[in-house]
């Protein structure tokens, strides 16, 4: 009966040893080594906004992996390195902490980074290095060739104002995330081997500190042909479509986006321009289209999101915007003289 026990014990030791020899072996650190190219935000844009757009990386994390058990892949962020400020990217729906880059250089510029199994299943990195061990954000795979990849994004971000345009080189080594690993049945992570990604990468920026657009045609007179009062023949019809262009340079390329704003009645935003108090005619405004879409007034605010403002284009030189302007009926008309007036304000994001 005794030496049954010793060889049952023996047995289960041997089972104990085979199954933890079987670990995963990770590249302790892999750097990323990108040059970023960097475009400074126009004059209007958001305090808290994108300088680059992602750079992506997969990549193989651990090999010598098991291929009969599910493994459990974490994701975190170092400790120390968050400004305390989120950026909600539209591209992925995810609201990402940003953290800043330890070079003197770069005040004002952090960087934001997510993660996953593949490019289609970005997660961000909700917990620190040093927040525990239960909860860490990540995925389950198995492996059939002992070897597990993951995706990696990084995207920077600026988060106050920038102090110059010169170019930089982001301190080598800096982490940016840490992948460790687990058998999916274990309650603890395997710290003593783990992948971590850290920085290595310049920045040059495409552009100087922002100037902003001047108009070649400040003040433009669009003359309408005069029409018969029975071309108007119902509310809402239109007529005298007449095409102009609004002409622009701007020496620093940007985003730009306009709001016209209509001067008689500065607090309106409907999609007609009222008329001013010495027209005589009677039941009818002016619109304004853009590529046969009607332009709304907003108020007089260079503010990004203002409202009614519309996208002008990607500009860097000299810009031709094309627009065109209609009579539009109202109201029961009567003939006479028509005068409308708005302003457009530039926002330049």
């Amino acid at each position: 009966m005794k030496s049954t026990i010793i060889r049952i014990l023996f047995i289960i030791g041997c089972l104990f040893q085979a199954q933890t020899s079987l670990a995963c072996t990770g590249t302790y650190s892999q750097y990323i080594a990108t040059p970023f190219s960097i475009t400074v935000p126009g004059r209007d844009a958001p305090l808290v906004t994108p300088l680059t757009p992602w750079y992506t990386y997969t990549t193989p994390i651990y090999s010598g992996c098991p291929t009969t058990q599910a493994i459990q892949i974490g994701m975190i962020r170092q400790a120390g390195y968050d400004v305390g400020i989120n950026y909600y990217d539209p591209s992925d729906g995810i609201s990402h902490p940003i953290q800043k880059i330890t070079s003197p250089a770069l005040v004002g510029i952090g960087f934001i980074v997510a993660a996953g199994s593949s490019p289609s299943a970005w997660q961000t990195l909700s917990l620190y290095d040093s927040s525990g061990i239960a909860n860490y954000n990540g995925f389950v795979t198995t492996s059939s060739n002992g070897i597990i990849t993951a995706s990696v994004k990084i995207r920077l971000i600026r988060y106050s104002p920038l102090q110059n345009t010169n170019s930089f080189t982001i301190i080598s080594g800096q982490p940016i995330i840490t992948f460790p690993w687990k058998y999916a049945t274990w309650s603890s992570w395997d710290r003593t081997m783990s992948t971590t990604f850290r920085t290595s990468a310049t920045g040059t920026f495409t552009n100087s500190l922002f100037q902003t657009c001047s108009v070649l045609t400040p003040n433009l007179q669009v003359n309408l042909p005069s029409i018969e009062g029975n071309k108007l023949n119902a509310i809402g019809a239109t007529a005298g479509d007449t095409p102009f262009n609004l002409s622009l340079n701007c020496p620093s390329g940007v985003n730009l986006y306009i709001t016209m704003t209509d001067k008689t009645n500065p607090g309106q935003t409907s999609n007609i321009i009222n008329l001013t108090s010495d027209s005589t005619a009677k039941g009818v405004g002016i619109q304004i289209k853009k590529n046969g879409q009607t332009i709304s007034m907003g108020p007089d605010s260079s503010a990004a999101g203002n409202t009614n403002q519309f996208w002008a284009g990607s500009i860097n030189g000299v810009a031709t915007i094309p627009l065109s302007a209609n009579y539009i009926r109202t109201d029961t008309v009567s003939g006479g003289s028509v005068k409308a007036t708005t302003t457009f304000t530039l926002s330049y994001q």
